[in-house]
């Protein structure tokens, strides 16, 4: 409220408040004084919301992304969202980074290079253009190659988003 009487700029936070019954509950505020020929403040109009709801929500959606996090880094099969249009690999877990050989995801997703880890590359695009028909690759079984260059057998099992551009 302060920065709004200085900078005279409509007003809008949220805060937690303590009811008479000692629930809290999240309320949205928003409004705008109104000033004296001097510069003064001379009255306040706004509004005052309910958005409890809302922050529950919020903070349940922030759970759940915790959570998905700690399962797809954690999983012990590897984990990875590439993106369609070019295999680029967006996402990756700690364990698929291992299966193909890198000391991190963080360099497996900063190394890697669309295509170069598939023995044919022209493989993927053949399963892409069957797959994708169906929402997905289903246990497919391919050779892939590791950072080192050994050939390793995978197999894929994942599912198309085509408004998004890519697969988990």
């Amino acid at each position: 409220i302060e920065s709004h009487f200085k900078e005279r700029m409509p007003y809008n936070i949220e805060i937690r408040m303590r009811r008479k019954s000692g629930d809290y509950i999240w309320v949205q505020t928003k409004g705008q004084a109104s000033w004296d020929r001097n510069g003064n403040p001379i009255r306040m109009a706004g509004a005052i919301s309910d958005i409890t709801v809302r922050k529950q929500a919020e903070e349940a959606l922030t759970e759940n992304d915790r959570k998905y996090q700690e399962m797809f880094n954690h999983a012990q099969v590897g984990l990875a969202r590439t993106r369609t249009s070019d295999g680029k690999v967006l996402e990756a877990n700690e364990r698929l980074a291992e299966i193909y050989g890198y000391d991190s995801r963080e360099e497996m997703l900063a190394e890697v290079k669309p295509d170069e880890h598939w023995t044919d590359p022209a493989a993927r695009e053949r399963i892409i253009a069957e797959d994708l028909k169906i929402g997905g690759v289903h246990d497919r079984e391919v050779q892939h190659t590791r950072k080192d260059g050994a050939i390793i057998w995978v197999r894929l099992f994942t599912t198309y988003y085509p408004d998004r551009d890519y697969l988990e």
